[in-house]
């Protein structure tokens, strides 16, 4: 049973988590969005691709808890209407991808014109910087590639501005990555690095880094390799 619970938490440590390099851009068509954090792609004459952007995180629109769904109310339906407004439905995108995640999903950044829209998201406050390290992708050149400062400095000005996710009144009661931990009844699997002092602490105490400040790791040797100390 120990080796069972072992495996399972391997796997889930590991579905947002690149394992290959990165491919360069390439042109396509936006064709459908499902939520605020993932979208269907399609390069003429290919196969239509699912892809979960990366950096970020959104209102659950539709988490399936046992044989329902839940969500995280209206900020679901908010943000998914936010990304429609970044790259609308039919309209010429590129996708820059890494490998698929565990889910079968394309991992992704998607850009109109030079606009990032995954940070786009991040800066409208209707989605939280979510960068995780891990894997082969999780290299000396992690932060550049990824625009960490960026991702999190967007994050800090809509938590400041108190923004869709962050507003007191109707914002998020939790993260969607909580939301998910308590509804799917699983336990934190990713170390938490704060980048404010290059620290970083055990899963289940991720709440100890400021939301803003931290970056998730799947192992705690990616965690030292980029330099972060236990806490």
């Amino acid at each position: 049973m120990m080796r069972l619970i072992l495996s399972f938490a391997a796997f889930v440590a590991l579905s947002f988590a690149p394992q290959t390099s990165w491919a360069a851009k390439k042109s396509g068509t936006l064709t459908a969005i499902s939520d605020g954090d993932t979208v269907h792609f399609q390069v003429s004459g290919e196969k239509r691709l699912k892809v979960r952007l990366v950096g970020i995180d959104t209102p659950e629109l539709h988490l399936q808890v046992g044989g329902g769904m839940v969500d995280q109310g209206p900020l679901a339906v908010e943000a998914t209407k936010a990304l429609a407004k970044f790259a609308p439905i039919n309209s010429r995108v590129e996708l820059e991808s890494s490998a698929l995640d565990n889910y079968g999903r394309t991992l992704g950044r998607l850009y109109v014109g030079t606009i990032d829209v995954n940070l786009e998201m991040v800066k409208s406050g209707m989605a939280y910087s979510y960068i995780i390290c891990g894997g082969d992708d999780c290299d000396a050149s992690f932060f550049t590639r990824h625009s960490v400062k960026e991702y999190l400095a967007a994050c800090k000005a809509a938590e400041k501005a108190q923004i869709g996710i962050f507003h007191p009144k109707t914002g998020l009661a939790q993260l969607p990555f909580e939301f998910r931990l308590e509804k799917q009844n699983r336990r934190p699997d990713k170390w938490v690095g704060d980048v404010s002092n290059r620290t970083f602490v055990q899963p289940d105490r991720y709440r100890e880094v400021e939301p803003c400040n931290r970056v998730f790791f799947t192992s705690e040797e990616s965690a030292e390799k980029q330099g972060f100390r236990a806490r």
